[in-house]
């Protein structure tokens, strides 16, 4: 339990035993199964890690549906966001580098950007980033869930042309 402030008042103490009663319930192994399964049947990767200082992240944790995102083995990754950096594509690198600086400060995020598989082949992806502040005040949490969005991007690109004459029929008629 991560204790922020204490307040010697009745309903501060109530607000602490309802936590308490949260992390309990987490340690229960029922829970704690079905909490393992809700977190393995998201068809999106995962992730949770933690930035020291400002300068270094390292990953905590990963679900293993990285491995169908990225067509990489989880264990290529390791605990540093770098081994990331090099599947990005180099289209993309720039702007992802300046997203993660502001995580690193502090900011979550939601963006999107390419990733290039073992094959040479590109998919996109969209990460949505979450920061919390830990109590030290010299660390952050960050909670993040990376999903494939390739198929939405290719619609997408497809109905351009189709917009783009149904555009023009529109001044014919």
């Amino acid at each position: 339990m991560t204790l922020t402030r204490l307040d010697v008042k009745p309903n501060s103490l109530a607000l602490l035993k309802v936590r308490d009663a949260r992390i309990s319930a987490l340690r229960r192994p029922e829970v704690a199964k079905r909490l393992r399964l809700l977190v393995h049947g998201v068809s999106a990767c995962l992730w949770c890690a933690e930035v020291r200082d400002r300068d270094e992240v390292r990953f905590h944790y990963r679900t293993s549906v990285v491995e169908s995102l990225t067509g990489r083995p989880a264990r290529f990754f390791g605990k540093d966001v770098q081994r990331w950096r090099e599947i990005v594509h180099p289209d993309d690198r720039e702007n992802w580098l300046q997203v993660w600086d502001r995580i690193r400060a502090g900011e979550s995020s939601d963006f999107e950007y390419r990733i290039i598989w073992p094959d040479e082949s590109i998919r996109w992806v969209r990460e949505n980033v979450r920061v919390a502040t830990r109590g030290d005040n010299r660390s952050l949490g960050l909670y993040g869930i990376v999903s494939d969005i390739t198929v939405t991007k290719q619609l997408q690109e497809r109905a351009v042309p189709i917009n783009a004459a149904m555009h023009r029929l529109g001044h014919i008629v």
